[in-house]
């Protein structure tokens, strides 16, 4: 549902946690079968925020559209 979101362009804003840990072997993609026409479709994420929390780091920011980044409103 979330990846239908970002596809539709209707996502403005995103947090995104990494973690140190190693999944292996079929692991599932973040967005998985979006933006397969090129690599200008891919949406940016105007980062605002990171912030080490324990051992995990949270990267938050405005999500702009390869395409749409112009309706962005800051």
């Amino acid at each position: 549902m979330h990846a239908a979101f970002l596809g539709a362009g209707l996502v403005d804003e995103a947090a995104i946690f990494l973690a140190p840990v190693f999944f292996g072997a079929g692991g599932v993609p973040l967005i998985n079968g979006l933006f397969e026409q090129g690599r200008e479709q891919i949406p940016r994420l105007q980062v605002t925020e990171v912030r080490r929390l324990d051992d995990d780091v949270l990267v938050r920011g405005l999500v702009a559209a390869g395409r749409g980044a112009d309706r962005i409103v800051l």
